[in-house]
């Protein structure tokens, strides 16, 4: 049974920052191999990462590693959302989600990813729906909306 990210705290209501809440549902998820996450309906703004807990970190939710993993929602009524970024710390390029260290068949399904694009404060910003690092192997994206990104909804990065 998929993991519900609203039993971590997160509220899906387009006012909290639910990162750590999702993450923590990550986390979960695939420590106890629930088969994944699950976003019920509802608008979930989601933070960058602490650059001080992760040096260099460029995302908002991490999918480190998964195997046999799903990211489902319910269609256009679940909406994961970048928060702004006018916040001089939070500039740069971005991801919603991360797949990196050779994930393996991972699910998107139903689920709406926005990059927030009005929220970039430089030219020089992108912000990307899934970041797709090399190693990834089986990814199925499957009745999902990726929108509002400024750079690639989905950005698939080549073997080293």
């Amino acid at each position: 049974m998929l993991t519900n990210v609203k039993d971590f705290g997160a509220a899906g209501d387009g006012i909290q920052d639910d990162r750590p809440c999702i993450q923590s549902a990550i986390d979960h998820a695939v420590s106890h191999n629930t088969g994944g996450i699950f976003f019920p309906a509802g608008t979930y703004r989601v933070s960058r990462i602490d650059n001080k807990v992760v040096p260099d970190g460029r995302w908002s939710l991490d999918l480190n590693g998964v195997q046999d993993f799903m990211v489902l929602g319910e269609g256009p009524k679940s909406v994961v959302k970048l928060v702004d970024t006018t916040d001089p710390k939070s500039t740069g390029n971005w991801h919603v989600f991360i797949l990196r260290n050779n994930c393996r068949r991972v699910v998107f399904k139903n689920l709406v990813i926005d990059g927030n694009r009005t929220g970039l404060t430089k030219p020089s910003e992108q912000s990307h729906g899934i970041e797709v690092e090399p190693g990834t192997e089986d990814l199925v994206v499957d009745g999902c909306i990726l929108r509002e990104c400024f750079g690639d909804g989905m950005r698939l990065l080549g073997a080293p």
